[in-house]
């Protein structure tokens, strides 16, 4: 794994409550080399609640399956 997240501060006890998270400017650079990837080593260490669900706005032109699969191949690249 690519990114590994420690969380020496957390405590056992009662878990987040579910949530929500808009990135806006997902294709931007902020998001595809910081946020994005952060986010999916949290999620890959279940370290966020369940259920959450991310939702990515952008202007640029595309749909769904292409930004998941730049994303995609992006997250593959920085691992190997």
């Amino acid at each position: 794994m690519g990114l590994q997240v420690t969380c020496t501060g957390m405590t056992q006890g009662t878990p987040p409550d579910p949530c929500l998270a808009v990135i806006f400017g997902a294709s931007g650079d902020l998001a595809q080399n910081t946020l994005i990837p952060s986010l999916y080593a949290l999620a890959s260490q279940r370290f966020l609640p369940d259920p959450s669900a991310i939702i990515g706005m952008s202007q640029r032109k595309g749909n769904d399956e292409t930004f998941r699969d730049a994303r995609y191949r992006q997250e593959q690249n920085r691992v190997s």
